[in-house]
């Protein structure tokens, strides 16, 4: 297939964009990309598709979330992190969680990245088998990883049983294109120094990546620090030997710019939730300051039941926007910048740009198309300034994932969208008696 007549917005290291553009896909991957003249010329017996004049671009990454709490949005709002989670969340957890309910709310989630346009993501949390079976149903791409903890989840009893159920998820999908794994080590206040350092070297011994959450909030930051004499978290983990180039690490809102140095020497990968950290009142990450110390930082959404989207649209507008309004200076964070955020270095955040993240000859054809005939999307003078600051989850026409339609205009293509929401609100149900909601 040969697309034409669109705007290929490619977010390759050259920021080529073509318009008109034209976009080559075989056998799941992209064979080539460039202007349509050249392309139609090159491959004149390639059947063509016109897109008329609408945007093809990366499909977004979402580098950081627990995808099946989608059960859970609504639940507990306008709450502090702590409070939101010990009292609300984790007995809530204690309760519902199991396979049955990875499923379905797994599912839901998958429902809702994919309308949106997101094509691969990021997950921490339980039963990830099974979320892997969802994945593979749906077409999408992920990066799965069940949280270590000091205490009883309801997966594993102990930090130990953690530990060898994600040997051996990592060891059943270590072949896997589709779906990878993670180690996850949930936060530095969660997990104590052992633990941290047997996560980090069972991703050692796989040459898997390590995702943890990081200085989320303020309390946080300051009980780190009058444990471990005054250390920074960071400093704490590096000190640790635990940080490198495979390290995923989610909101980093109270770092400094000694922790940032940190950071780009070890090549720590960062992502970015801005909504759910203004929702929880966590505070805002210097994103601005990330920037100017080189660091690769993605987006992410955190999960639905403190979002309460997973629509990573809102993530990109918003990720621009703060910056600026903090910082008074409208030049931080532009569009483009902000663009790729969620998509190739999501790709990078994920160890997932060698296949994905940018529309590259080679890659998989992971990509979406946005239509721009809506009046909010007129007129178009800049394609990349529409993606950041107007494009949002109504505009997203086409989700393809290795060349395959996942989603166009509503319709679902390798999922059952009305048999999933049926199962999800069963679900709720038992939530609500629960919960007395």
């Amino acid at each position: 297939m040969l697309l034409i007549n669109g705007t290929i917005v490619t977010m390759d290291d050259e920021k080529n964009i073509y318009s008109p553009g034209a976009l080559l896909i075989k056998e799941g991957k992209i064979a080539d990309v460039g202007e349509e003249k050249t392309l139609k010329e090159m491959y004149p017996r390639e059947p063509m598709r016109d897109l008329e004049g609408k945007i093809v671009m990366p499909g977004l990454i979402n580098a950081h979330t627990h995808t099946p709490m989608v059960l859970f949005r609504g639940l507990a709002d306008d709450l502090p992190l702590d409070t939101w989670l010990q009292d609300y969340i984790w007995p809530m957890e204690n309760k519902m969680i199991d396979p049955d309910f990875i499923r379905r709310g797994g599912l839901l989630g998958i429902l809702e990245m994919i309308a949106s346009g997101t094509t691969a993501f990021n997950d921490m949390y339980f039963f990830q088998d099974v979320l892997a079976g969802a994945v593979k149903e749906s077409g999408m791409r992920a990066l799965l990883g069940q949280g270590l903890i000091d205490f009883p989840t309801p997966e594993a009893k102990t930090p130990q049983e953690g530990i060898a159920k994600l040997t051996a998820l990592a060891e059943k999908w270590e072949e896997d294109d589709q779906v990878r794994i993670s180690i996850c080590a949930h936060a530095p206040y969660t997990c104590s120094s052992e633990l941290l350092k047997k996560a980090y070297h069972l991703s050692e011994k796989h040459h898997l990546p390590f995702h943890i959450h990081v200085a989320e909030t303020r309390k946080e930051a300051d009980l780190i620090k009058e444990k471990k004499k005054e250390e920074s978290i960071v400093e704490y983990l590096d000190r640790l030997g635990v940080l490198d180039s495979h390290v995923v690490a989610a909101h980093c809102v109270w770092i400094s710019e000694k922790d940032m140095d940190i950071f780009h020497h070890r090549k720590v990968k960062i992502a970015h939730n801005p909504t759910s950290n203004l929702k929880l009142g966590s505070g805002t990450a210097p994103l601005h300051l990330m920037q100017k110390h080189g660091l690769t930082v993605s987006l992410g959404t955190d999960g639905a039941a403190s979002n309460n989207s997973l629509d990573l649209f809102r993530e990109i507008r918003l990720a621009a926007l703060l910056s600026k309004g903090l910082q008074q200076d409208p030049e931080l964070i532009p569009a483009y910048q902000a663009l790729e955020m969620a998509t190739i270095n999501g790709a990078r955040a994920l160890g997932m740009d060698d296949i994905t993240g940018s529309l590259e000859i080679g890659k998989f054809a992971d990509f979406i198309v946005i239509d721009t005939s809506a009046p909010a999307m007129r007129p178009l003078y800049h394609p990349v300034s529409h993606l950041a600051y107007t494009a949002g989850r109504e505009n997203v026409e086409e989700v393809y994932t290795s060349g395959k339609l996942l989603y166009r205009k509503g319709e679902y293509f390798t999922l059952d969208a009305e048999k999933i929401l049926a199962e999800a609100e069963t679900a709720a149900e038992r939530i609500r008696k629960e919960s007395r909601v």
